[in-house]
């Protein structure tokens, strides 16, 4: 309970710094990626070649979050519907392995980034005002950002990818 409260305080503390900006420059794939291992759900080790021509967002979720496990369902249709077009990397908040080796597996994702869950945290504060999860950070095929509330176009257009790019 004491590590939770300070995880809160930690989060509450940092929101103030991004008050004015939606995020801090735009993220850029090797911000995410650059020596970063790649895991499957194996636990191995795999080439970021498997992402390659796919739009890849980064999943921010943690097994203990409420509305993380009901979007997870969504998001799951969602790639299961769209596989030729889209992955997507799980990028866990959980404190310890376990609970994220068992949220990894039970979530039915491919991929899982290889980074601690303070190292995943920094990442994700450093890109935007807010920090809530469920959150997906996504890039194109050509590795360039474009948005970071996929989740929301997830939600609101499973089935319309138009509208995600104005087509």
């Amino acid at each position: 309970m004491k590590q939770l409260f300070t995880f809160f305080i930690f989060i509450i503390s940092t929101l103030g710094a991004f008050a004015n900006d939606k995020y801090i420059g735009n993220p850029t794939w090797d911000t995410f990626m650059k020596d970063q291992l790649l895991l499957d759900v194996n636990g191995s080790s795999v080439s970021h070649d498997v992402l390659r021509g796919k739009y890849v967002g980064f999943y921010f979720s943690a097994s203990w979050c409420g509305p993380c496990k009901k979007f997870t369902k969504k998001l799951i249709e969602f790639r299961n519907r769209h596989s030729d077009k889209f992955e997507f990397v799980l990028v866990s908040l959980d404190a310890n392995r376990q609970a994220k080796t068992d949220y990894f597996a039970s979530s039915k994702l491919r991929y899982m980034y290889g980074q601690s869950k303070n190292e995943n945290f920094v990442l994700l504060k450093s890109h935007m005002k807010s920090v809530k999860i469920p959150s997906v950070i996504l890039f194109n095929p050509d590795r360039k950002f474009i948005t970071d509330v996929a989740q929301k176009y997830i939600v609101t257009y499973p089935n319309d990818l138009e509208k995600w790019f104005g087509k």
